[in-house]
């Protein structure tokens, strides 16, 4: 069995006051925290940590998209919910790829490039 030892998590949107961007930022912290592996939040649209909405006990360095974009590699993982799918994160970019569904009828347009897809289910 093949061992990978990711060097980064980038985390799409962790700040974002919604439900799924919530849960994409604890991906984030129980990846550093248990694993060790450094959680970077990417930035969208100008969100920070101290929007006041939620408490945040890891706050994570933020980037921009762009810089993200410029700086991911293979050895890294992106987690990213569906509602960043126009942008195909998971064609184009390097890495682990995760996507968290909260529901496969939410949206349009999923990006299908990814590695692993973890959804809600009632089963």
């Amino acid at each position: 069995m093949v061992t990978r030892r990711y060097q980064r998590v980038f985390v799409i949107g962790a700040y974002l006051p919604n439900g799924g961007t919530r849960m994409a930022y604890h991906v984030g912290r129980i990846l550093q925290r248990d694993f060790g592996i450094p959680a970077i939040a990417v930035q969208v649209a100008g969100e920070t940590p101290a929007h006041g909405i939620h408490d945040y006990d890891l706050v994570m360095p933020q980037v921009s998209l762009a810089q993200m974009e410029s700086e991911i590699r293979a050895d890294d993982i992106l987690i990213v919910n569906p509602s960043f799918s126009s942008h195909q994160f998971g064609w184009r970019l390097p890495g682990f790829k995760l996507c968290y569904v909260q529901g496969f009828s939410t949206y349009a347009l999923l990006d299908r490039g990814f590695d692993h897809y973890v959804a809600v289910s009632s089963a």
